[in-house]
């Protein structure tokens, strides 16, 4: 059982962390919310918004606009709207040879300097507005850099250097809104 202090530590709860967008997935964690929100009621002080964290993928997202799939999920959770954004990080491009104006972009967190990072945001908003869901929050639930190479990502992406520079860069920005 959880006590009163530790509930109002919660901000929100997720029924998935990136799962793929199928019609079973989306599916399932509209009925999940369901569920939830069903025992969360029975429990004083637990009420919490119920939310999904979705991975920044074409299937979700694509051209600025939401696929329907994305759609219906949002319209069958609470106004949160959530994703984990990593820029190129996870990309084919981190696998091959780096082109130093295409890590700058990804390292950078000044729209500016064209940050895929703040593209990936503006993304997301301009599907929301597109959606008709403007009104709702935006969560970047993850977002990061890795330090050690792994999978297809070679080391001339994830290394320290460019984790630092990526967290130095995120820490000089002054927006409170992408």
């Amino acid at each position: 059982t959880w006590s009163p202090a530790q509930l109002n530590h919660i901000l929100a709860y997720s029924v998935a962390n990136e799962l793929p967008p199928t019609e079973a997935n989306v599916n399932l964690m509209i009925d999940t919310a369901a569920q939830l929100k069903t025992a969360l009621s029975l429990v004083k002080g637990a009420m919490k918004p119920v939310t999904a964290c979705l991975q920044f993928i074409p299937g979700w997202i694509s051209g600025g606009k939401f696929t329907t799939q994305a759609i219906k999920l949002f319209k069958a959770l609470d106004p949160i709207i959530c994703f984990n954004i990593y820029g190129l990080f996870f990309s084919s491009q981190t696998s091959g040879n780096v082109i130093p104006s295409l890590l700058n972009k990804a390292l950078s967190w000044s729209e500016s300097d064209g940050s895929i990072v703040f593209d990936n945001f503006k993304s997301i908003k301009s599907a929301m507005n597109d959606a008709g869901l403007s009104d709702y929050k935006f969560w970047v639930t993850e977002v990061g850099w890795g330090s050690a190479p792994f999978g297809k990502i070679n080391d001339q992406w994830a290394n320290m250097k460019n984790a630092k520079q990526f967290y130095t860069n995120f820490l000089k920005i002054q927006k409170q809104d992408a």
